[in-house]
């Protein structure tokens, strides 16, 4: 105990001063850390903050898609239902339009077999005329 009292009254303990130095190093880079720690924080709630907003954005544009898409959808079904129908209706005017060339076919048979056959021609002027206008 003795001498410890001699060391402490001998002057300042190398060892204190070791320690003491040691300590203040050690609060610095404490005090370093959190403010590193500090600013990476801040970015990462910037970061957060830009993400949040990016994932609103893209959800809002998901749903603007999706509408877009069944809209599209609907008119695609729409324009296939036309060209059914008008497939069908072509098909309606073209069955039509060969039974009416059947029907005027058989009109044009029957209104031929019909009629009576053309004579031929006779001519007006008298076989002796005819005689005469021939000799020069």
């Amino acid at each position: 105990m003795i001498r410890r009292e001699i060391h402490a009254f001998d002057g300042p303990d190398p060892q204190n001063d070791t320690v003491a130095t040691i300590q203040a190093r050690y609060e610095a880079l404490s005090k370093q850390l959190l403010q590193e720690t500090a600013h990476q924080r801040v970015a990462v709630q910037a970061e957060r903050v830009q993400l949040a907003a990016q994932l609103k954005f893209a959800e809002r544009r998901i749903v603007a898609l999706e509408q877009d898409r069944e809209r599209i959808s609907a008119e695609l079904a729409s324009e296939r239902a036309a060209r059914q129908n008008a497939v069908g209706e072509a098909s309606a005017l073209k069955a039509i339009t060969a039974s009416q060339r059947a029907q005027l076919d058989e009109l044009l048979r029957a209104t031929l077999a019909a009629a009576p056959k053309p004579r031929a021609p006779r001519s007006t002027a008298t076989p002796a005329a005819a005689k005469r206008g021939a000799k020069p």
